[in-house]
């Protein structure tokens, strides 16, 4: 009985006899299946085994491809015979009866999937890409598994040879050579087409090895019994490994001995074309690619490439190799319209080849060169995106290393453009074409030249701007420490894990994400006994401070200074030390550190933490209201440090020390008795004033030639709003009347609708009178009560002036009524 017979023996006793009236739903998807796998047999083999299918679900797929009889032709000669003979289907589906019959016994079992590992690669031979990679890893499975149970008697070199084969067409050709050679072993009567095909291994490795590929071609062409086409084959493949190994001359000595109308006539021509390409490029002049004989060397190579390309075969398949040599000619010739029309076409004609990918990488070549960045990022990475692992052969065009280099040139110039979007688009595509460390140390790297370079940025933009690239940049840095601190986790017991636990605590702590910060120093600390042991402590302090754990950051600072004295890091863990001691409310402690870094004879002025010692003390004893003390440091700091962003602010405290300490003065002055203490007492006091108005006009001109060129940041903005108001002041108390109105007028000019105007206006008012100009000083304080009406019902009184709304129109009703 048929074995499709048997099936629809049990289907009809167990359905009604109306057709179509109480089928399960499975039975019409069984059918159309059934019709489907008859039409598609490849595809069907490559579902079965992919799939996962059971030995059942094959067996009755099998039995519904293929009639027969299920009687005495169910035998490994049968099997034998049919694949002999060239009967796939029939040797297919005797294996598979056999393979599934309980009858057959577990050491009896590899013949039956030897037959079905043979057909496999029989039929793989006569297959084009991209089903045939797909057939032959079916084929190598069967056989490994066929020769893991044992080849038929008297099959196993046959079975090896094909093994040996499969896996070199599915992409192992490491695995290949190791079966090959194991053939070889079993039978040397098949000696040839093993070295033929151990050649090729040793040709398309992932790393070629030339010369044990031209040590392999030489066994097989010192075979006398080769046909003159399996001759032709190896004359081919010897020319292709001296082209290689560049050995041009005998390259075409080999070429020469194929005839003209040989069957890899195509192959040949294709060769031919590369040999003169190779020539022109090694022509004087052939970089700038202007000389005559360059050119016509490359127009001789795309004259061959073209014949080759009308010469292909279904067998050949030299059709994409020639289209990729024909764009790489075009550009060559520098026609870049024509070399992209090339490249373009090969995904369409010839997808997934080899030919494909490096077109594609030169499409994207040409795009950065025509500046369209975009186009060409988006190229470079779906080429990456088709890269496999380190152990798959290697792209001919393209070679795994040379791609390494071209990709990292393409990233480096991109970074080094400031295109670091770009950049990091690329090197988020690095992997499998580098290991994942070194995609994620190259990812790092350009998340932290995107961030360092923003930051560098922001010091030059104004202020809003500043405020928005600083921002970004952090973030990026913020990005570069979540890489570095992935590497950590997956080298964790790898010597390079302090390393990237160190980069990555730096990474975050420059993008303020202090907690991270601190919680990656201590780990550094816990696995790092030695190196950069004191700037971590200073570095884990500052991230401390930053998150006001004041005594944890005070701590790990002391503990720098105390066990590492000689390390210059003392010298900022001093400085942090005494930030945290003044957050803390010890401000003599924190004088002590400042005062050690300053007076020691290790730290010079010309190091940041003196200078910023230096600011950081005069500020200090500014706020403790030592203006003597302030004013020397101030002015030292002022002096030595003039081009520094700080010393405005510095500045700004000077002038005010001057004022402040003037006004202690004056307090003195009341109390004194003795005429000449009294008038001495004075001078210093219209000095101090004197040098205070000084300080406030050269700051006031600084900031408003800071405002010209960028916008003033909010602090700096209040400093200069200052400066105006307080020159009027500096001015009125030295009695210079006329100049301090004319000092007001120009603060109420500049910020005439603010509350602290009126301030303003009341001084003008204060300083006619003392002008003996009654009317004048009537007018101001009119202005005042206009500019009082005018101030938007939101106005701040509180933050810029002493009084509120009511009370300055009582107080300004007050005065004008007097």
């Amino acid at each position: 009985m048929p074995p499709d017979a048997s099936i629809r023996d049990v289907h009809e006793s167990s359905t009604p006899s109306v057709e179509g009236q109480g089928q399960p739903p499975s039975a019409g998807r069984a059918r159309r299946l059934t019709t489907w796998a008859k039409q598609h047999r490849f595809k069907a083999v490559i579902l079965i085994l992919s799939a996962g299918t059971s030995l059942g679900a094959i067996f009755a797929l099998y039995l519904a491809l293929n009639s027969g009889s299920l009687g005495a032709d169910v035998t490994m000669a049968n099997a034998l015979a049919a694949l002999d003979e060239g009967r796939l289907a029939d040797a297919r589906r005797i294996a598979m009866l056999l393979r599934n019959s309980p009858h057959t016994d577990a050491e009896h079992l590899g013949g039956p999937v030897f037959i079905l590992g043979a057909a496999a690669a029989y039929e793989a031979a006569q297959t084009r890409n991209p089903e045939r990679k797909e057939l032959y890893l079916v084929a190598s499975r069967y056989l490994e598994e066929a020769r893991d149970r044992g080849f038929p008697e008297g099959r196993a070199s046959q079975g090896l040879l094909l093994l040996g084969r499969s896996l070199y067409d599915c992409g192992e050709p490491a695995a290949s050579r190791t079966i090959l050679h194991e053939a070889l072993a079993a039978d040397p009567k098949q000696s040839a087409e093993i070295h033929l095909l151990l050649a090729e291994t040793n040709l398309n490795d992932a790393i070629p090895d030339y010369d044990a590929a031209l040590k392999e071609n030489s066994l097989y062409l010192a075979d006398r019994g080769l046909s003159a086409t399996a001759r032709q084959q190896g004359l081919l493949q010897r020319a292709k490994l001296l082209l290689a190994l560049g050995q041009i001359t005998e390259c075409k000595d080999t070429l020469a001995k194929i005839p003209a109308d040989a069957a890899n006539r195509a192959e040949a021509t294709l060769l031919r074309g590369q040999v003169l390409l190779r020539e022109a490029e090694q022509l004087p002049g052939a970089e700038q690619g202007d000389t005559p004989a360059f050119r016509q060397g490359v127009e001789a190579a795309l004259a061959d490439f073209r014949q080759a390309e009308a010469q292909d075969t279904l067998s050949s398949q030299v059709s994409g190799k020639a289209m990729y040599l024909i764009g790489l000619s075009f550009l060559k010739l520098k026609d870049y319209r024509a070399a992209l029309n090339q490249f373009s076409r090969l995904p369409k004609l010839h997808p997934d080849s080899p030919e494909a990918m490096a077109g594609g990488f030169q499409e994207a070549d040409l795009a950065r060169r025509l500046g369209k960045q975009d186009d060409a990022v988006a190229k470079y990475c779906q080429v990456l995106d088709q890269i496999g692992t380190p152990e798959t052969p290697g792209n001919p065009w393209l070679p795994r290393d040379e791609l390494g280099k071209q990709i990292m040139a393409v990233h480096q110039q991109y970074v080094s453009a400031g295109q670091f979007a770009l950049a990091s688009k690329v090197a988020n595509h690095l992997h499998p074409l580098f290991s994942r460390r070194q995609q994620k140390e190259i990812v790092a790297r350009t998340y932290r030249g995107w961030g360092d370079s923003l930051l560098a940025q922001a010091e030059s933009l104004p202020a809003t701007k500043a405020e928005a690239a600083a921002k970004q940049g952090r973030e990026h840095l913020r990005r570069a420490g979540r890489q570095y601190q992935q590497l950590a986790q997956l080298d964790i017991a790898d010597r390079q894990y302090p390393d990237d636990l160190w980069e990555s605590a730096t990474c975050y702590l420059d993008g303020h994400d202090f907690l991270r910060a601190a919680d990656l120093f201590q780990q550094y600390l816990k696995n790092e006994s030695r190196r950069r042991h004191a700037t971590a402590l200073v570095s884990l302090g500052e991230a401390l401070l930053a998150t006001d754990h004041l005594d944890e950051a005070l701590a790990a600072c002391l503990e720098c200074i105390d066990l590492h004295s000689r390390d210059p890091a003392t010298f900022r863990a001093r400085l942090l030390a005494a930030r945290a001691s003044v957050a803390k409310g010890e401000p003599d402690k924190a004088k002590k550190l400042l005062l050690e870094n300053l007076n020691g004879e290790s730290l010079t002025p010309a190091s940041t933490e003196w200078r910023e010692s230096l600011f950081d003390l005069g500020k200090l004893l500014f706020r403790e209201g030592a203006y003597e003390e302030a004013i020397d440091r101030l002015r030292e700091a002022v002096q030595r440090y003039p081009d520094v962003r700080q010393s405005l602010s510095a500045q700004y405290c000077l002038a005010e020390a001057y004022t402040l300490y003037a006004r202690q003065l004056e307090v003195k002055l009341k109390e004194d008795r003795v005429e000449s203490t009294r008038t001495a007492r004075a001078r210093k006091v219209r000095e101090l004033l004197g040098l205070a108005l000084a300080e406030y006009r050269k700051l006031q001109e600084k900031l408003v030639r800071h405002q010209e060129a960028a916008e003033l940041s909010p602090v700096e903005q209040l400093m200069l709003r200052n400066c105006f108001f307080s020159t009027g002041y500096c001015l009125y108390q030295l009695q210079q009347y006329e100049d301090s109105i004319k000092a007001y007028v120009m603060a109420t000019n500049r910020y005439q609708n603010r509350p602290e105007v009126l301030d303003a206006y009341l001084q003008i008012a204060r300083a006619y009178r003392k002008l003996n100009k009654p009317a004048e000083a009537r007018g101001a304080l009119e202005q005042a009560k206009m500019v009082l009406t005018r101030l938007k019902p939101d106005a701040s009184f509180k933050d810029t002036t002493n009084a509120s709304r009511e009370q300055w129109t009582q107080l300004l009703d007050k005065l004008t009524a007097s």
